[in-house]
């Protein structure tokens, strides 16, 4: 996302983009990632880059500036490939956050690592979260970042200080248990959007612990590992 424009990948390394303004899509190749970036990606952002992480079965980092769009570079590498991708995303100003995986063997994770976006490289293990799990979205916020949902049907919304980095707290529930929807955020409320229905779920960021989800409305149909993004 960058200001009204939005950028979207799918299984290619092919990325296109929609304009909120004029409500169309441009062609695809507007930004052309690194071979072999995967399926199921996960986006982060600051002001002037977007960032393409993660993918099955790999653990890629991928960085285009928003300005000059073009050939994406790879900048790092994640904890560990994530197969079946879907991982809780949250983000601050300064950092991106990456939580949860379910890896090609062994047991899903439990970590929450950073992405610093002014010096970048590979990504550093800073917390956990309150169980292993995936297939969660993220919310932000002034002080906090926000993880909630997961794979099938998890309903806790969990969040973490981003000053301090500390382990991520259970804070609140979702109105209704759901994973692997389109999760979205403002810095007031973070949505979720699918999953195991066609409803949109929304709850308030603006303090370290969110009140509890509501019933914010339905979508047109059910959406299923989809992603969205952060304003």
């Amino acid at each position: 996302k960058a200001g009204s424009t939005v950028y979207t990948c799918t299984a290619g390394t092919a990325v296109s983009k929609f304009s909120a303004v004029s409500n169309t899509t441009a062609s695809s190749g507007d930004v052309t990632l690194n071979p072999g970036s995967g399926e199921e990606r996960v986006g982060l952002n600051n002001e002037t880059k977007g960032y393409i992480v993660g993918g099955e079965n790999h653990n890629k980092m991928d960085r285009f500036p928003f300005a000059s769009e073009g050939t994406a570079s790879d900048i790092g590498n994640m904890l560990e490939p994530n197969n079946n991708g879907a991982q809780y995303a949250t983000q601050s100003l300064e950092n991106g956050y990456i939580a949860g995986a379910k890896p090609t063997s062994g047991s899903y994770g439990n970590s929450i690592s950073k992405l610093t976006f002014a010096s970048e490289g590979n990504m550093a293990d800073v917390a956990d979260m309150t169980a292993a799990k995936y297939g969660g979205g993220g919310g932000i916020g002034p002080t906090h970042g926000f993880l909630h949902g997961g794979s099938p049907t998890i309903n806790v919304i969990e969040s973490f200080p981003f000053a301090s980095e500390g382990n991520s707290a259970d804070v609140a529930n979702l109105h209704t248990p759901s994973g692997l929807g389109a999760s979205m955020s403002s810095q007031e409320n973070a949505y979720l959007c699918g999953g195991a229905s066609n409803a949109i779920q929304r709850y308030p960021t603006t303090a370290g612990t969110a009140g509890a989800g509501t019933d914010h409305g339905d979508l047109l149909s059910v959406v299923f590992n989809t992603s969205g993004g952060f304003l």
